[in-house]
């Protein structure tokens, strides 16, 4: 799927093909698992606040980033910078995550 979405629409969408493909194989997943273990399935629970956590963690991580790079700016060369800022995204974004799940 991913070839098929960037072959149609360009390097541009190869983030949005790469969802797309991800969120279809995980729907097919679902389906197998599904059928062969018979647990209901609390949607809350096992689906909406994931993706609530993992949204909250992306907020703030590039947040935390952006702010790096505007207080660091002038004091680091771009390469310092950016290893800075991944660091700082990195370690935020851990946190966040382990610490709402």
């Amino acid at each position: 799927t991913t070839l098929l979405f960037t072959s149609l629409l360009g390097m541009d969408w190869l983030s949005v093909s790469w969802l797309c493909a991800t969120a279809f194989v995980w729907l097919l997943n679902m389906r197998v698992i599904r059928r062969m273990v018979r647990v209901e399935i609390n949607w809350r629970f096992d689906m909406v606040y994931p993706l609530v956590i993992a949204n909250v963690m992306l907020l703030l991580a590039w947040g935390a980033t952006e702010t790096t790079g505007y207080l660091l700016r002038s004091h680091f060369s771009p390469r310092l910078l950016g290893a800075g800022e991944t660091i700082v995204g990195i370690g935020v974004g851990m946190a966040i995550y382990l610490g709402l799940l």
